[in-house]
């Protein structure tokens, strides 16, 4: 299954160092998006630290562990100052947390695919059905991402030869339309994506 454990091992180590990386990882991840199961208590006790209003340093972290009965191999001083050590730079956690997001939402749609797959081998269910619950199951991985580009145009200035979307997705649950399960809610498109689209329609004049 897709994931990146030196992603992961990096998001510990910079909640650990840096307070400020707890917030900017919480506010991309939880629990579940770790696949290593030694990783995703180690973010949990940390969350829990946090929210508390506690210190958060390898002490706390250690006695945390403990409480939650986890591996005294994973709970010992060694293993956390060797997360600690194993962290590039806490700058990036942003982009240590999105791959170990990215990586978690790969495994939600692998594991969609494979029941929707096997709902189809059954034939237990009528093809409304199947369709309705891939429409759901879809929708909900991608609520699972969470990032939405705030604050940009919807339009663009006139004046030009050609218009392009620069959002996709919706938010309106219209009857029978099954754009904003299949699409996702309403975010920016990138901007590579529109500054390559732009670049094709000048290719074409």
């Amino acid at each position: 299954m897709p994931n990146s454990l030196e992603a992961e091992q990096s998001v510990i180590g910079s909640m650990i160092v840096d307070t400020e990386a707890i917030e900017a990882a919480t506010d991309i991840l939880i629990e579940e998006d770790f696949y290593s199961q030694t990783y995703g208590a180690l973010f949990s006790a940390i969350t829990e630290l946090y929210a508390a209003g506690q210190a958060v340093d390898p002490v706390t972290i250690q006695n945390k562990l403990r409480e939650k009965a986890v591996s005294p191999d994973v709970a010992s001083m060694e293993y956390l100052s060797e997360l600690v050590a194993a962290v590039p730079v806490t700058v990036n956690i942003k982009e240590y947390a999105r791959i170990v997001k990215d990586k978690a939402i790969l495994r939600a749609i692998i594991r969609t695919n494979q029941e929707i797959e096997n709902l189809c081998f059954a034939q237990t269910e009528s093809v409304d059905a199947i369709i309705e619950k891939t429409e759901k199951d879809v929708f909900a991985v991608t609520q699972s991402d969470g990032i939405i580009a705030e604050g940009e145009p919807r339009v663009r200035a006139e004046g030009v030869k050609a218009w392009l979307s620069i959002m996709y997705g919706c938010n309106n649950f219209c009857t029978y339309c099954i754009v904003p399960y299949v699409r996702g809610r309403e975010r920016s498109r990138t901007p590579e994506a529109i500054e390559q689209e732009v670049r094709a329609l000048i290719a074409q004049g």
